[in-house]
């Protein structure tokens, strides 16, 4: 058998039922039996003893308040701490003295201080030499760079002259040899090629001469042999054969002239080609020469760009060192700097520390704790690490707060000013004005509880009021006049069933607060009748959806439907219109009730003929005496207590 779950409202409700009836029946037989009896039992001779309450809905102001018990505190309260380590050597001021602002309240010995000054004094002098010392080192450097840019400038600008010089004369002697080239490749080889043809026409004519005069020289030794034979015969006279070799002779002259001058010619062409070879030659060498010269001239010029080169890349360096020697500079008499600010500074705070040794109010006020003696050794409050703490308070006793703390169910319902009401223990016959002052952003844990800080301002604190009283803090969360209430004692809850149903947003203006509806599993053919109770204005996302929340109330809180999970129900609507395949949850609750007097008569004699009808009801907010009636029940309404509620059950019979 499953173990019962008695967290549940089902069984929670129960309890509370068997709670009250068992305090009721302790009540009757400890302190009223006979009541008890009278209105139980039954008298044989008068029946039934009735016992009935009936209050009446009214209109008047409403009160709500959330009680806790906290501690009064001085709403402004300065703790005081040594600003400086040492030994209290003077106490000006006692507990519950009053002080003014500026009022010596104690004084520590400054015995080590002075020291420390003195050699405080001393470091921040040397500090300032350095300073002085690294400007000087920084502006000597300076000189020293800007003197060596000077002559790394005039160098460069050596180095580019020499360039445009060197540029300049090797451009000059390659256009020189570049002429000298060609003239020798135009004037002097057209001269001489023209010799070395001519000379070959002058052999090639001497050479046809020596033929021509070879055949003249045949021709005349064949006619001179014929004239001889012509002269052996007698044809011819001695003269003409004389004649013929006279033509021999001069045929012969000719011809060895005619060699001569061919032997001349080939010496002339000879001549002309070693000429001409010899002009081959020299524009060789020249077009060598001005090759060499060309390699020279561009490596003359690359050596003084690369001389030009250096002596900027020397020029940029050194102007760059400007920069990091300024840096340096810098950073230098910046590092003396912050080493003397650094040695003012301990030097200040010395001579603060000087004037802290005598500690004054801060402020007005009451000394409402002292901690000091002389001769007690105290740390410094200002330390970092491992601070002293506070010595000394002070107080403006004109001003308390009742500090307390608020659960966190109930701290939406406090606010910023609003008033509250404070009781001491010391003085239970006074009440204290208030309003809330201060509400801490944050929780903090208090017996297992989430808590808030409340601080509540009191507005008529007298002056027999003391830090560290005990004080019962009633904060009013909500004070309003003309509310329409009745006694919390005459409200009923009663079990009803609730359909949460997920409706799309299309469907929902379908549903009415009020509408009938007729409510059905949608594998079942059995309908349940029900009413529109609430259709919430919000919209929520439910199975990709958007949807609205309608909450329907089935008549007579059937046992047939069960809690379960999530399921698709049929709604159909009495206007006509059905909806199908609505996911719905079924939920057992409880809902607010009154049972109403029927009509506004006077009461009958005999309270068994009364006659009530359960009204439901819209509420608000409640206190523990009253709650807000929002609607269901009008003024001047009467309405009847539940039995087990009233409080004359619990009175002594007389």
């Amino acid at each position: 058998m499953p173990r019962a779950d008695w967290s549940t409202p089902r069984y929670t409700g129960l309890i509370v039922k068997l709670v009250v009836v068992a305090a009721i029946l302790t009540a009757g037989v400890v302190y009223g039996r006979p009541a008890i009896k009278r209105y139980l039992e039954k008298k044989d001779d008068e029946g039934p003893t009735m016992h009935v309450q009936i209050e009446k809905v009214q209109k008047g102001m409403f009160l709500a308040r959330i009680g806790e018990r906290g501690d009064l505190e001085a709403l402004e309260e300065v703790e005081i701490k040594s600003d400086v380590a040492g030994v209290v050597v003077e106490l000006y001021v006692e507990d519950g003295q009053e002080v003014e602002e500026g009022d010596r309240l104690f004084r520590i010995d400054d015995e080590y201080i002075v020291q420390r000054l003195k050699a405080s004094e001393a470091e921040y002098d040397v500090a300032q030499g350095n300073v002085e010392q690294s400007r000087i080192n920084a502006t000597l450097e300076m000189q020293r760079i800007h003197s060596g840019i000077e002559m790394g400038r005039k160098a460069h600008e050596l180095a580019e002259a020499n360039l445009v010089s060197t540029k300049a004369y090797g451009e000059q002697q390659i256009l020189q040899l570049e002429a000298v080239v060609r003239r020798l490749e135009t004037d002097s080889m057209d001269a001489r090629t023209t010799e070395v043809e001519r000379a070959a026409l002058a052999l090639t004519k001497a050479r046809l001469s020596v033929t021509t005069t070879q055949t003249s020289l045949t021709l005349a030794e064949s006619e001179a042999n014929r004239s001889a034979q012509l002269l052996e015969r007698k044809y011819v006279s001695n003269s003409q054969h004389e004649a013929a070799l006279g033509q021999v002779e001069a045929a012969k002259a000719g011809h060895e002239a005619a060699i001569a001058d061919e032997t001349l010619s080939k010496l002339n062409q000879e001549s002309a080609r070693k000429s001409l070879t010899q002009l081959a030659g020299e524009i060789a060498d020249s077009r060598a020469s001005l090759a060499k010269l060309r390699e020279t001239t561009a490596a003359q010029q690359k050596e003084a760009r690369l001389q030009v080169a250096q002596r900027l890349a020397e020029l940029q360096d050194q102007r760059a060192s400007v920069d990091d020697q300024e840096r340096r500079g810098e950073i230098a008499i910046a590092t003396s700097q912050k080493y003397m600010e650094r040695s003012l500074s301990d030097l200040t705070r010395l001579r603060q520390e000087m004037g802290w040794t005598i500690k004054t109010a801060p402020r007005a006020g009451t000394v409402t704790a002292s901690m000091l003696e002389v001769g007690q050794a105290v740390q410094s409050g200002r330390s970092e690490w491992g601070g002293g703490g506070p010595v000394m308070k002070i107080s403006d006793l004109s001003k308390l707060v009742a500090r307390t703390y608020v659960n966190e169910i109930e701290i939406r319902k406090v606010q910023l000013g609003v008033r509250a009401e404070i009781n001491v223990s010391a003085y239970r016959d006074r009440t204290y004005d208030g309003q809330v002052w201060k509400i801490a952003p944050t929780a903090t844990m208090r017996d297992n509880i989430r808590s808030f800080e409340v601080e509540v301002l009191l507005t008529n604190a007298s002056e027999e009021l003391r830090p560290a009283m005990t004080a019962d803090v009633d904060i009013i969360v909500i004070e309003r006049d003309d509310v329409l209430q009745m006694p919390i004692a005459a409200l009923i809850e009663k079990d009803v069933t609730a359909i949460y149903a997920q409706v799309p947003k299309a469907l929902a203006p379908k549903l009415s607060v009020g509408a009938r509806v007729d409510v059905s599993y949608a594998d079942d053919e059995r309908s349940f009748p029900a009413r529109v109770d609430r259709v919430s204005e919000d919209e929520r996302h439910f199975d990709e959806q958007v949807i609205h929340e309608v909450r329907i109330i089935v008549d007579d809180n059937p046992d047939d439907l069960q809690w379960g999970p999530t399921t698709p129900m049929t709604l159909a609507i009495e206007a006509g219109d059905t909806l199908t395949d609505i996911m719905s949850d079924v939920r057992k609750e409880r809902d607010p009730y009154a049972s109403r007097l029927v009509g506004d008569g006077p009461l009958p004699e005999d309270m068994s003929l009364l006659v009530t009808e359960d009204i439901r009801l819209k509420v608000g907010e409640r206190n523990e005496y009253s709650i807000e009636i929002l609607d269901g029940l009008a003024e001047a309404d009467r309405v009847r207590v539940p039995e087990l509620s009233r409080k004359d059950l619990f009175m002594w019979d007389e």
